[in-house]
């Protein structure tokens, strides 16, 4: 049986901001190895199985991990900390939607735009 063709179904990303509050990573063997970021988020109190905040997992590549260890020893990163989280998203287990993590970078945000208001005419 082929897959459809669809658009749609390509590559699906999505863009997270959010307090990361740690980076895990693990190693079975030289062909099984990944890691996790870590994200909280307010509770949502939608579940009545979970007391205080809730996290929230992104998987990423076990590269990841070591290149942001090494932004942690440079200064130009501090966990926990908010950042922006670039994230393929795929059909986990399931059929729940999971998240891989493509990049990290602190988040820095845009800075508000004043609109500038005109004098009143004067008639």
């Amino acid at each position: 049986m082929s897959t459809p063709s669809h658009p749609f179904l390509g590559n699906m990303q999505t863009t997270l901001v959010g307090n990361v509050v740690c980076l895990t990573k693990y190693e079975i063997d030289a062909n099984t190895k990944g890691g996790a970021l870590w994200v909280v988020t307010p509770n949502s109190g939608l579940r009545d199985d979970i007391l205080g905040d809730e996290l929230i997992k992104v998987k990423m590549p076990h590269s990841m991990f070591e290149q942001q260890l090494e932004r942690v020893k440079s200064g130009d990163a501090k966990f926990p900390g908010l950042f922006e989280i670039l994230a393929q998203v795929t059909v986990g287990t399931a059929n729940k939607a999971a998240l891989t993590a493509v990049s990290i970078r602190p988040y820095i945000p845009e800075p508000e735009t004043k609109t500038e208001s005109k004098p009143p005419i004067k008639s």
